[in-house]
């Protein structure tokens, strides 16, 4: 049952994800409507915590609402839920990669370790190169800009 209701949760996630990337849909949204995607994270997030209480060993759905969390700009529980999601399932690709991009937007350098573990267990996931990429270039700047503040 906790299975039926997660795979539910996670098709209309898709499809609602779908619906706004979609540039037609992207046209008509009104700009209240941050405040409706809100909502749906909240709405979102209730469903994983029931389907958590009812499988709490069922790893997608600590990282289903690891996902509402960082979409609502909560890292601190978007990271515990991926810690959760990892520890269940350690080949959980994605799960590293989201939490290197919350710890990233916490300015955690554990973030680029998350990136590289995401890669090993799935090395055509772009988004890992992307979050590493731009690691990398921040680190390459601050390195280059530390000897010319040095010499002011």
């Amino acid at each position: 049952m906790a299975r039926n209701h997660c795979r539910a949760v996670n098709q209309q996630d898709r499809i609602s994800i779908k619906l706004l990337r979609s540039p037609r849909t992207l046209s008509t949204i009104p700009p209240h409507c941050n405040l409706c995607l809100h909502f749906w994270n909240v709405r979102s997030i209730a469903d994983y915590d029931e389907a958590i209480t009812i499988d709490p060993k069922h790893a997608s759905t600590y990282y289903n609402r690891g996902t509402a969390w960082f979409n609502k700009g909560d890292d601190e529980h978007a990271i515990a839920d991926f810690n959760r999601t990892i520890s269940l399932d350690p080949g959980f690709a994605d799960a590293f990669y989201k939490r290197g991009l919350s710890l990233f937007r916490k300015g955690n350098e554990g973030a680029f370790a998350d990136f590289e573990k995401a890669l090993n267990l799935d090395h055509k996931n772009p988004f890992g190169y992307f979050g590493r990429g731009v690691i990398r270039t921040r680190r390459q700047t601050m390195t280059e800009l530390l000897p010319i503040l040095a010499r002011q």
